[in-house]
């Protein structure tokens, strides 16, 4: 009889008797995918288990038995399917989650070397940042700030206030949004960050 999620992923429909060391970490795999599910967007639990499925699926190994090699041959077996590098790194964050859990749980406690995650060793790909991002022309900056300009609510000023910080300095919104007054200057014309 299984027990849980981990089981049938690591087994499928096969009548296997986990031994203790495999319900500690189902039954592990079972709150962490909960708390995926409930404390993150609605995509994050079903994908951290599609990451596990195929994972488990390759290696048919309980995840205390994986090592870095393994990791990287799920990296590259993801690469020869055609995934793009960001898919890939949620994959593996997706594994990786599931290892911090499991380690700040105290699950199979003196059996493995704290820290134990393999996911996080693993040489990854190299992620370029915003690939697929495009700079607006000058013209199309300009038409931007225009038609923020025309909306003369308290919102648009916001907006106008936001995009052109944006705009100018280059810093992402979650940049701007911790910004306190003061760390932003304009001196000759040029934007200067404190």
């Amino acid at each position: 009889m299984q027990d849980g999620e981990l089981a049938r992923l690591l087994y499928g429909e096969q009548a296997v008797e986990p031994d203790e060391r495999l319900r500690l970490w189902a039954a592990a795999f079972e709150a962490w995918l909960e708390e995926r599910r409930t404390k993150y967007s609605r995509d994050i639990g079903p994908e951290s288990q599609r990451a596990w499925a195929e994972f488990l699926a390759m290696t048919h190994k309980a995840p205390y038995e994986v090592g870095t090699a393994e990791v990287e041959a799920y990296i590259e077996a993801l690469q020869e399917k055609g995934l793009k590098t960001g898919t890939i790194f949620k994959r593996l964050t997706g594994l990786s989650s599931f290892y911090q859990y499991c380690s700040a749980q105290g699950i199979d406690g003196p059996a493995l070397t704290p820290g134990f995650n393999p996911a996080a060793k693993a040489h990854r790909p190299g992620l370029k940042r915003n690939e697929k991002a495009e700079t607006l022309s000058k013209e199309a900056e300009e038409a931007l700030l225009e038609v923020i300009r025309n909306d003369p609510s308290v919102i648009g000023k916001r907006d106008l206030a936001l995009f052109s910080l944006l705009l100018r300095t280059g810093c992402r919104a979650k940049e701007a949004r911790n910004l306190q007054w003061g760390q932003v200057e304009v001196e000759g014309g040029r934007v200067l960050q404190g």
